[in-house]
């Protein structure tokens, strides 16, 4: 006697067998993984600080990188010199140059004179500065009064205060960093910095 098979619970089971290795490959191939973060940026806190030691104005300019971690930045930096009126609101056009010389001397510092390059209207530091580190660019700024009170303008500087205004901006120090942000071309050797 011959048996006969029952095809019904066979293709039953055969997509059964089907549903659940179809399950199971969706499963594996979309189970997500969270992975922890491996990549951090860098972080700065640049800072300008002054000191005003006199009525006048500003008698210590530096630059420092107040950052513990091991950030290292390049700098730049400008400078403004502007007269206001007493209430500061406006600013004046006045000559910062009597006769070829200067209304207001700066003693700029030697790391100032001899470790910035003046390129498109900002002076380059030509070193890296370290986390925790600072470069100082001016010792003092003093009115040349007897310069001033022989002007014909006396009354006009007389009137205004003048103020010395510094910008500055720092980015890490990397090579692609420099090129994409300030679109310059830099080498780094050590701690110096040629600016091209």
């Amino acid at each position: 006697m011959k048996r006969k098979f029952k095809k019904r619970p066979l293709f039953f089971l055969l997509g059964l067998i089907l549903v659940i290795t179809v399950g199971t490959t969706l499963a594996f191939f979309n189970n997500q993984y969270n992975l922890p973060e491996r990549f951090k940026t860098m972080t700065f806190n640049v800072d300008l600080v002054e000191e005003f030691y006199n009525d006048f104005g500003v008698d210590k300019v530096s630059i420092v990188n107040n950052e513990m971690t091991n950030a290292p930045v390049v700098i730049r930096i400008n400078y403004n010199e502007i007269w206001q009126d007493k209430s500061g609101n406006n600013i004046y056009l006045l000559s910062n140059q009597i006769n070829g010389e200067d209304v207001v001397t700066k003693d700029f510092t030697s790391a100032f004179l001899n470790d910035f390059i003046y390129i498109d209207g900002w002076y380059y530091y030509k070193k890296i500065l370290n986390a925790t580190e600072s470069v100082q660019i001016l010792n003092s700024i003093a009115l040349n009064d007897t310069l001033i009170s022989a002007s014909p303008y006396y009354e006009d500087y007389n009137n205004y205060d003048y103020r010395l205004v510094f910008s500055y901006e720092a980015i890490q120090a990397d090579i692609k960093a420099v090129k994409n942000i300030w679109n310059k071309d830099i080498t780094i050797n050590g701690t110096n910095v040629t600016w091209q």
